[in-house]
């Protein structure tokens, strides 16, 4: 028993990894808060100009505009939904408010696939990346979304960008595994053929293997 107490009562040696954050936090800020800056200053601009795009016309004529394109992309009953939901806002007085969501939504999501399609492709193409990259995006998706705004607080103080920063680490490995997976899934005669007749491969990226993972990427960047 008091052999069993005794290798109880040793301490194991403590590691400072809050310390070691710390301390690469403060370095970066220090730094590199011109990166940040400049990365800041240009999401919040965007930000700031598709809201005077959306905040610009009246409301009936943007609700009217979007009901097209739903009607176009999807058919009348998304376009009826959304005539219904603009006019559900507007007739709450909450029109501004919701036009700044939807704007930093539509910025985030550009990032989004800008950054995880080609992440994605390069995954596609080499299975060292795939292996890379697959640890990262799942403790990218073990974390809540709400967890990605501290650092982001930090870095991009208080406002819209580390909404959209947040929102684009949150949003990126769906479109990188979609990606992937759609890219993976073509089969591999159709490339064979393509290179067999003389195709360049970024070709084949486009042409040969848009059409049968269609599906995954339209996915990846909804």
């Amino acid at each position: 028993m008091a052999l069993t107490s005794d290798v109880l009562a040793i301490e194991l040696p403590r590691a400072p990894i809050g310390e070691w954050f710390d301390n690469l936090v403060s370095w970066c800020t220090d730094n590199l808060s011109w990166l940040f800056d400049g990365i800041g200053s240009a999401i919040q601009a965007s930000v700031d100009a598709l809201t005077s795009v959306l905040t610009g016309p009246p409301p009936i004529v943007l609700a009217l505009v979007l009901a097209l394109l739903a009607l176009l992309v999807s058919g009348w009953k998304l376009s009826a939904f959304t005539i219904l939901g603009f006019a559900l806002i507007e007739s709450m007085e909450l029109w501004k408010d919701s036009m700044d969501s939807l704007a930093l939504v539509i910025v985030a999501a550009a990032v989004s696939t800008v950054l995880s399609v080609p992440i994605g492709i390069a995954a596609a193409r080499s299975d060292v990346v795939s292996r890379i990259v697959r640890p990262v995006l799942d403790f990218m998706q073990t974390m809540p979304a709400f967890v990605y705004l501290i650092p982001a607080i930090f870095f991009f103080s208080i406002g819209a960008v580390p909404g959209v920063v947040a929102t684009v680490i949150f949003s990126m490995p769906p479109g990188v595994r979609l990606t992937e997976l759609g890219i993976r899934g073509v089969d591999p005669e159709m490339v064979e053929a393509g290179e067999a007749f003389g195709t360049p491969p970024n070709r084949i990226l486009t042409r040969r293997s848009r059409w049968p993972c269609r599906r995954s990427w339209r996915a990846s960047t909804s």
